[in-house]
């Protein structure tokens, strides 16, 4: 079986939450079934900077009114495809790279205090990725 996922996120290339975790070892665990998994991101300069021997599958010189290209690329055991769209990716406003990931997350570690959430609580996580306390709803309206 062969799959197309479309993500705004993939690990290890950019990451700002769960989404990117998933889209990247989705793909890898679906291997040992036996599907075929190709994964389409936006071509951020973070991503771009990454990216090693892109080969060009579609070039787009009027998508949307601007040129756009779809590279394909393996990259940490995934089948990659990159929709290069300067016009439309490449800003200071892209998705924080892996690296800034890691650094707020440091920063976060000694910033937010971790505890275990009370009972029947749903899971929240501080940035450093441990539990936080949460408040119990009780059901009424405010």
């Amino acid at each position: 079986m062969k799959v197309l996922s479309v993500s705004s996120e993939v690990f290890p290339l950019i990451k700002t939450g769960g989404l990117a975790d998933v889209s990247g070892a989705l793909p890898i665990a679906l291997k040992a079934f036996g599907v075929e998994t190709k994964t389409l991101l936006p071509g951020y300069p973070a991503v771009m900077k990454v990216i090693r021997d892109p080969v060009v599958r579609l070039e787009f010189p009027d998508l949307l009114g601007e040129r756009a290209t779809v590279l394909e690329v393996q990259h940490e055991g995934l089948d990659l495809l990159i929709l290069d769209a300067p016009a439309y990716y490449d800003r200071p406003a892209a998705p924080i790279s892996i690296r800034s990931a890691r650094t707020i997350r440091t920063i976060g570690a000694g910033s937010l205090p971790c505890r275990s959430p009370p009972p029947r609580s749903p899971p929240a996580c501080c940035p450093a990725g441990g539990p936080i306390s949460s408040i119990p709803t009780t059901g009424r309206r405010h």
